[in-house]
C-alpha cells in the first residue's frame, strides 16, 4: 500500500510537467517545420529562378484583427508573384502543413498574409519579420519562441519574452 501511495504521489506531481513538456515539444516542432520551410522556399527560389510563396493555410477570418497562420501553411512556386497558387499557369504545391495545437497562436509581428522569396533568395519587401507562437496564458514567456527573418531572407530563433507575445 505504501508503495502504491508513492507512485500516486509521483504520478501527480509529474503529471504537470509532462504535459508542459509535449507542449513545448509540439511549439519547437511547428518552429522548426516552419523554418525548415522557410529554408526551403529560399533555396527553391534560387535554384528554379522563380518567385516561391509561403502563405498561410486556408482562408482568414476577417474580423481577426491580425493575420493568423494557426491552421497551418502552403509553399508554392509563384511564376506571377500574386501570393495564390494557380496549377493553370504552371505553378505547383512544394509543401504544405497544418497546425492544430489548442491555445496556440502564430501570427507574424507585422500583418502579412504570404512571405515570397525571390529568384534571387531575397524576401519580398525586403524587411525584417518575426513569426511568433505564443501559447494562451504563458505569463512567463516559457513556452514562447518565433523565428526572425532578416531582409535577406536568412532565418533565426528568438525565445522567450524576446518573441513579443503578450499574455
Amino acid at each position: 500500500m505504501v508503495s502504491m501511495g508513492i507512485v500516486i504521489i509521483l504520478v501527480a506531481a509529474a503529471g504537470p510537467a509532462i504535459s508542459d513538456w509535449v507542449l513545448k515539444n509540439r511549439v519547437d516542432a511547428e518552429v522548426a517545420s516552419l523554418r525548415s520551410a522557410l529554408a526551403y522556399a529560399r533555396s527553391e527560389a534560387l535554384s528554379r529562378n522563380m518567385w516561391v510563396t509561403i502563405r498561410e493555410n486556408g482562408a482568414r477570418d476577417s474580423s481577426a484583427p491580425k493575420p493568423m497562420w494557426n491552421g497551418g501553411w502552403q509553399l508554392f512556386t509563384d511564376q506571377d508573384n500574386d501570393g495564390f497558387l494557380l496549377e493553370t499557369a504552371g505553378e505547383e504545391m512544394l509543401r504544405a502543413r497544418v497546425t492544430n495545437i489548442e491555445d496556440l497562436s502564430i501570427e507574424w509581428a507585422k500583418d502579412i498574409t504570404r512571405l515570397s522569396y525571390g529568384p534571387r533568395g531575397v524576401t519580398s519587401g525586403g524587411s525584417q519579420n518575426t513569426i511568433r507562437y505564443c501559447v494562451a496564458d504563458d505569463t512567463d514567456h516559457a513556452f514562447a519562441k518565433g523565428i526572425s527573418i532578416n531582409a535577406i531572407g536568412r532565418t533565426r530563433i528568438v525565445r522567450g519574452a524576446d518573441v513579443g507575445c503578450t499574455p
